[in-house]
């Protein structure tokens, strides 16, 4: 046959021939290469830490354990000089609304002390025992809780808890590395119970999955620091 492989007609060996005739037909001159564009560099912002509060702070929420065994992470003269400072210096208190575990303890004393205290609440969600001194508040869900303390307060005092604790510390110490929360945190920690979860947060920055934790929060053992990082004036100071 001389003309290879056929099918409808048209020769194989035809169609090589002329695929090779048409592609020696484009010059090189007329290939146009794309030029290569290189992405700018951007730089990443500096983060810069909002300054604590000097400013006094009188909405404070308190964020502690729930459950009755946390109570005795504080002696009863810890959480009594807590309850004196908060009413001696006319702060409101902001909570959960719990009457037991330690931040509950802690509230109890500050309303039979005198002092104001609003529990803000989450509709549909287990009704809590609030004591009957206290002004309640409710909010749609957890997030609406947390946008309600953060926009109402101007610092937290972090006591000693359990799981929800760690949670909402965190979420502050989150919300303030991105700039949301200017409020000072203030975690009372006079026996080193957080101990660990700080060591947890340095190491955070140490693999870089976290800005440098100095300045998110203070970490304070005795009253008079507490005081100082709340903006009150103390006697001893």
């Amino acid at each position: 046959m001389g003309l290879g492989w056929q099918s409808g007609g048209y020769s194989y060996r035809s169609y090589s021939r002329s695929y090779r005739s048409s592609k020696s037909c484009v010059s090189s001159s007329s290939i146009v290469e794309t030029p290569k564009v290189e992405a700018p560099k951007v730089e990443a912002p500096k983060l810069e830490m909002p300054k604590i509060p000097r400013a006094k702070a009188k909405d404070v929420m308190v964020i502690g354990g729930s459950l009755d065994a946390t109570k005795a992470l504080l002696s009863t003269e810890q959480i009594e000089g807590l309850a004196n400072l908060f009413v001696d210096e006319k702060l409101t208190t902001y909570w959960c609304g719990f009457s037991q575990g330690l931040a509950g303890s802690l509230v109890e004393q500050i309303l039979s002390k005198g002092g104001k205290a609003k529990a803000v609440l989450i509709e549909g969600d287990h009704p809590p025992i609030v004591p009957t001194k206290a002004s309640k508040l409710s909010t749609e869900d957890v997030f609406a809780r947390s946008k309600y303390l953060f926009q109402n307060t101007k610092a937290a005092v972090v006591l000693p808890g359990g799981y929800g604790t760690l949670s909402e510390l965190t979420d502050l110490i989150a919300h303030r590395s991105a700039g949301l929360y200017n409020g000072a945190i203030v975690v009372y920690d006079p026996n080193g119970y957080f101990q660990k979860y700080f060591e947890f947060l340095g190491e955070l920055y140490t693999h870089k999955a976290g800005v440098y934790p100095k300045g998110l929060y203070i970490s304070v053992n005795n009253f008079d620091d507490l005081k100082k990082h709340l903006g009150i004036k103390s006697k001893s100071l």
